[in-house]
């Protein structure tokens, strides 16, 4: 199985786990959830973190901000 493949078999089974949790509550996968909730939530980002996301992908952009300061 392709890598990538894998990762899209796990993201969609999980998709459906997700769902499933919405309808029939199960325990220990909410446990799961709640975990995973608590581990990966943040606050939104800040300004300052802001300026180091590059939405289009490109990696330079940082770098070509700071020139233009």
């Amino acid at each position: 199985m392709i890598n990538g493949g894998g990762y899209r078999f796990m993201e969609e089974k999980l998709r459906r786990l997700f769902d499933f949790q919405r309808f029939i509550v199960n325990e220990d996968l909410q446990e799961v959830i709640d975990s995973v909730e608590a581990r990966h939530t943040k606050a939104m980002l800040t300004d300052d973190e802001l300026d180091y996301v590059a939405a289009a992908g490109d990696p330079y952009l940082v770098e070509q901000s700071k020139i233009n300061l």
